[in-house]
């Protein structure tokens, strides 16, 4: 499959007809300091859409494990959008510890957290 440059964004078309899959991320450049823990969510909209910030840090506050914050983003958002009846979209979520060895003891320690939307 060929993929294009159309308006400085990176194309690919669909396996079907010659409609065209355009991303448009949404880009935020963070410095973590050495020795800093840090842990950084990407989703796509379809979580960020029904779940703000504090409703995300309420829900990764006592997971010490990405992976399983991670599952746990996706099925709050997906409940989320059940209850509110939003329109179907897709739920990927992506939770990267940084300076991993670092991390507080109690995860409620983790006042913030960086989060950046995958179109």
């Amino acid at each position: 499959m060929d993929s294009a440059n159309i308006n400085s964004f990176h194309c690919i078309p669909y396996r079907y007809g010659a409609r065209c899959c355009c991303a448009k991320p949404d880009i935020t450049a963070t410095t973590v300091p050495a020795g800093r823990y840090a842990r950084l969510v990407l989703a796509t909209d379809g979580m960020w859409d029904v779940l703000n910030p504090h409703r995300v840090l309420q829900v990764m506050s006592h997971i010490r494990e990405p992976l399983t914050a991670a599952r746990k983003l996706t099925v709050a958002a997906y409940h989320r959008r059940i209850a509110t009846k939003t329109k179907d979209d897709d739920i990927s979520v992506i939770v990267v510890d940084i300076n991993y060895n670092d991390r507080p003891a109690n995860m409620k320690q983790m006042k913030s957290f960086c989060g950046c939307c995958l179109s």
